[in-house]
């Protein structure tokens, strides 16, 4: 069972080499087979050349760059679009997720077709954090389902 990490990315130049580093090392490294696949937004930070330094490195590492900005969920959209693995690892560039944390989410993969994550803390604006909920309530009504994190 091979893997590929989906990371999309917007504005991230202090932390994205780190999380890209640290989840080669927590899953590409360790599921041969494996590869991951940056989305990168059209970062207008530096993001860019950070990723373009890693790609050259990190042979199964890929960068998807988009020319303008098409936002969080066409950059998921793609990434998705692109990944050869049998599993997709989807996960944000902010630092919010521990990468060791992946290991107990893909234990959980056998004899279902979707394993998902919930955050016992979230970092996010009070905006952000009402979007969900309103969100939440949506799927619940139209879809029956109570889902504790719908990001």
């Amino acid at each position: 069972m091979t893997v590929t990490v989906v990371m999309p990315v917007f504005n991230e130049k202090d932390v994205i080499e780190e999380q890209v580093r640290a989840y080669f090392r927590t899953v590409i490294v360790g599921i041969p087979g494996s590869d991951m696949i940056v989305v990168d937004d059209a970062s207008t930070d530096g993001t860019a050349d950070i990723l373009g330094r890693l790609a050259d490195e990190l042979p199964l590492l890929s960068v998807i760059r988009h020319t303008s900005n098409l936002g969080h969920g066409r950059s998921i959209r793609d990434g998705y679009e692109a990944a050869a693995g049998d599993w997709v690892f989807q996960v944000d560039s902010d630092g919010q997720f521990v990468p060791e944390d992946f290991e107990e989410l893909y234990r959980h993969r056998e004899g279902a077709q979707c394993v998902i994550g919930v955050r016992q803390v979230r970092q996010d604006c009070w905006y952000r954090l009402a979007l969900s909920s309103v969100i939440r309530s949506f799927i619940r009504v139209r879809f029956g389902i109570w889902i504790e994190d719908c990001n």
